[in-house]
């Protein structure tokens, strides 16, 4: 009885037999990580994060390039009542497609959204750059692992710069 009931996910993450991928398309993700964040000043702190993103990508060969926007939701407490809320990225990802793996680099604009202890919350332009790796696990999902440096400086509130790293790690629907 126990094994009816795991065999529907089986299905859906059971690796496939070798067969060659198009990483071209769209693709929607989710995905959840840790978010470490630090000030120019003494502010700084880590938590749990969740993301959602959309992708499209080429495949040309060897190599795949595609653009995308994602948006992770974080509740980082900074200190002295401040927190980081959220963060907005769109940007561009290129890298080596190796069969069902994809090993890429990702850079591009970022906005995050901070609390004060009053309530009053300030954004920030900024950009960000990372790696990442994704690999299919059936012929529509792919599983990855992606590390983002962010790093913001002109922040509404007096005197806060903020850079934060993200590790997230996502299930990717591709169509």
């Amino acid at each position: 009885m126990a094994v009816s009931k795991l065999l529907p996910l089986f299905v859906l993450f059971a690796p496939t037999v070798a067969f060659a991928e198009d990483w071209g398309g769209l693709s929607f993700g989710t995905g959840a990580g840790y978010t470490e964040a630090t000030s120019d000043g003494p502010l700084g702190g880590d938590d749990f994060s969740y993301r959602v993103r959309a992708n499209y990508d080429v495949d040309v060969g060897g190599y795949v390039l595609g653009g995308g926007i994602s948006w992770d939701g974080e509740d980082v407490d900074l200190g002295d009542g401040n927190s980081l809320d959220q963060t907005l990225r769109v940007g561009a990802r290129a890298g080596v497609d190796v069969g069902n793996d994809w090993y890429y680099g990702t850079l591009g604009w970022a906005r995050a959204s901070v609390e004060d202890g009053a309530g009053t919350i300030a954004s920030s332009n900024g950009y960000y750059f990372g790696i990442g790796y994704e690999t299919y696990i059936n012929r529509h999902t792919t599983a990855g692992a992606e590390v983002v440096r962010q790093e913001f400086d002109d922040f509404e509130l007096s005197g806060l710069g903020l850079d934060a790293t993200t590790l997230n790690l996502s299930v990717n629907f591709r169509f």
